[in-house]
């Protein structure tokens, strides 16, 4: 590419103006130092992570964990831990973020000289292939684990490439030969970004297509003086366009359903729109108004602890820092990290925030902080996404609050969903308490399968069979129906319900509330079971010590526990559980398992009361059913509480 270019008179003359450009910016390294600064642990761990850079050794999928050499220079292409998540997270070239942030630190060569040896290899040893020809021979090398992966073409130009280029432009590190190389490559990469992924995502409905098309436009801002940058612009600010359209719904989520992978979303939309403010291209207002409702769901999907939920492929994470802050950044608004920082602790906020610091130049969270709760507004408890089939709602915007994240999404939108129709997760007291299990690994093997299933969740099963088959990593078969019927607020409650057919003729209705913002009720109604058929009911408790008490079950974990009581004719069991929170690390749990061995056919009703405590624990009487169960009667320490449940309504009246 670089012999096609124009002269070099040319190339130095787009050498001056884009070097121009980038040093109008706020300064890269400055703004690092300042948002690292008084962060010590973080600093360190950002210069071992970029010094073993230098050295060959980086953190990738399937390395579990641990620095892994893989080569010097890298070897692009190679496979060397049977994880096809190697390949394209090696391409991303993430460490290139900590070798610039270790520079800004300490200002020794050896970082910026390992991004600029391993950026002209990597374009010398990686060519981009044909993209024009007949598809069924272009298609495969564009798709799966190759340095030319579009998705990973997206993310590099949006993320590492980008930062790279701005670092070495203001700096005064990036050389004549480097630029030259750079500049053929960016330009292959707008020709890929610009032809092939149109053809892989026609209906623009994929987070993959959305990170091609913001990294097609920052291509264009890096060469924004090209010609062609403006086509390829133009092209990805319409596609983004179709993207918010397709990708976002009329509620604020994200279509994949997962909070992870919605806060990897709102990370690249809302980077779209500082290139754009860059650039100088006003993004329309419907649009705008509906990324502002997606970082409304980020917010919600953060758990009290100050953690993501871990719904679907997701960690319990804390990306939502990422999420907010680059929402101020856009749009100034500070009404999200205020929530945030009511459940956050500042320092802790401010360590988390160190991870993210390429995203966050400007956001001052002390200052931030500071006017939390001044205004005395507070977004609402309650969010009810219906497209997604999901509820969120919770007690209060502090770190103590009781919430709840329930969904009953039949079937899956993809293969990042689980096989847990009607799960949720349960935090109380600062602590979660039962929990969704993550994701563990992409690979295709038993680990992945059991983390996925549903016995693994606070879901139910019937016979001991799954909802649905799950035939491979990303793929299910035989799913049927399910959703979401209300999600409602009552003087007493919180409250959501939800049905699903996949053990048809069986149909599973599951009510989860919180009660008195103090209890969990979980109450399951399953009608036409056929005789002698099992229903399990399974709750992954975030804890390895658990008792069987003559009033129920008991779970012990640090300074937070829960009593359950189940209604009669349930039996109690633990069984040994999972949870993975990184990649490639699990760690033990305790599954609680009741069992309804009764034979009769018809329509069944298994209430759990859940009351999280610190110290004494609370007194649950047995659950009294009245009304062909559609009514239950129980107390609390003394406290009595109805519920009724029929016609699909519920309430709950504290008695007398």
């Amino acid at each position: 590419m670089e012999n096609s270019m124009a002269s070099a008179l040319d190339l130095q003359t787009l050498f001056q103006q884009a070097q121009a450009r980038m040093k109008q910016q706020t300064n890269l390294c400055d703004s690092l130092r300042v948002l690292l600064r008084g962060q010590p642990e973080a600093a360190e761990k950002i210069l071992t992570t970029a010094r073993n850079a230098c050295q060959g050794k980086v953190i990738l999928s399937g390395t579990m964990g641990k620095p892994f050499f893989v080569g010097n220079p890298p070897r692009w292409h190679e496979d060397m831990v049977n994880d096809g998540e190697f390949v394209v997270e090696l391409n991303r070239m993430q460490h290139w973020n900590d070798c610039i942030a270790a520079y800004a630190l300490t200002g020794e060569r050896q970082f910026p000289e390992r991004i600029i040896s391993e950026m002209a290899d990597w374009i010398r040893s990686c060519p981009c292939p044909a993209v024009d020809g007949d598809w069924e021979e272009v298609r495969p090398n564009f798709r799966g684990p190759k340095p030319w992966s579009s998705l990973e073409g997206g993310l590099r130009m949006m993320n590492s490439w980008y930062n790279a280029f701005c670092f070495l432009m203001q700096e005064d590190l990036m050389t004549p030969e480097l630029f030259s190389l750079f500049v053929g490559s960016v330009r292959d990469h707008g020709e890929m970004l610009l032809k092939i992924p149109p053809k892989l995502w026609p209906e623009a409905n994929h987070n993959h297509y959305l990170s091609e098309n913001v990294g097609l436009f920052y291509a264009g801002e890096m060469l924004y003086e090209l010609p062609e940058a403006k086509v390829w612009q133009a092209h990805a600010e319409r596609e983004l366009e179709r993207c918010v359209k397709n990708q976002l719904t009329p509620d604020g989520g994200q279509v994949e359903g997962c909070p992870l992978y919605h806060n990897v979303c709102m990370d690249m939309f809302c980077k779209w729109a500082l290139s754009a403010k860059r650039c100088g291209v006003e993004i329309p207002a419907e649009m705008q108004k509906q990324i502002r409702s997606a970082i409304d769901y980020a917010v919600y999907s953060l758990r009290p602890t100050g953690e993501g939920v871990p719904w679907g492929d997701s960690d319990p994470d804390d990306q939502i820092v990422q999420t907010v802050g680059l929402g101020f950044r856009v749009f100034g608004s500070s009404q999200w990290i205020h929530a945030v920082c009511r459940v956050i602790p500042l320092e802790r906020l401010k360590k988390m925030s160190a991870r993210y610091c390429f995203s966050l130049i400007g956001v001052d969270f002390d200052k931030l902080a500071r006017t939390a709760g001044s205004d005395g507004e507070q977004m609402p408890c309650i969010n009810w996404q219906r497209q997604l089939q999901q509820a969120m709602f919770r007690t209060g915007w502090d770190k103590d609050a009781l919430s709840v994240f329930f969904a009953c999404r039949v079937p899956c939108q993809n293969g990042h969903g689980h096989m847990d129709p009607a799960g949720f997760d349960f935090c109380a007291l600062g602590k979660a308490l039962l929990v969704d299990p993550g994701r563990y690994t992409y690979r295709e093997e038993e680990m992945r399968r059991t983390i996925k299933s549903a016995e693994m969740h606070n879901t139910l099963t019937i016979g001991g069979r799954e909802p649905f088959a799950y035939v491979d990593t990303f793929s299910f078969s035989g799913e049927k129906n399910g959703c979401l019927l209300d999600c409602v607020q009552g003087e007493n409650y919180m409250a959501a319900q939800s049905i699903h057919t996949s053990y048809f003729p069986a149909i599973h209705q599951r009510l989860v509330a919180i009660g008195d913002r103090s209890f969990l009720l979980v109450w399951d109604r399953i009608c036409h079971l056929p005789r002698d058929e099992k229903v399990e009911i399974w709750y992954n408790a975030d804890t390895r010590t658990a008792t069987l008490c003559p009033d129920g079950a008991v779970a012990t974990r640090d300074e937070v526990n829960f009593c359950l009581r189940a209604s009669d004719g349930l039996d109690v069991d633990f069984l040994p559980g999972m949870i993975s929170e990184h990649v490639d690390a699990v760690r033990p749990s305790t599954r609680v398992r009741l069992t309804d061995n009764r034979t009769a056919p018809g329509t069944r009703n298994a209430l759990s009361v859940i009351v999280p405590y610190r110290t004494d624990r609370p007194q649950i009487s047995a659950i009294v059913l009245e009304n062909d169960g559609k009514t239950a009667l129980f107390t609390i320490d003394g406290k009595k509480y109805r519920c009724v449940w029929q016609n699909d309504s519920f309430r709950l009246e504290i008695l007398p």
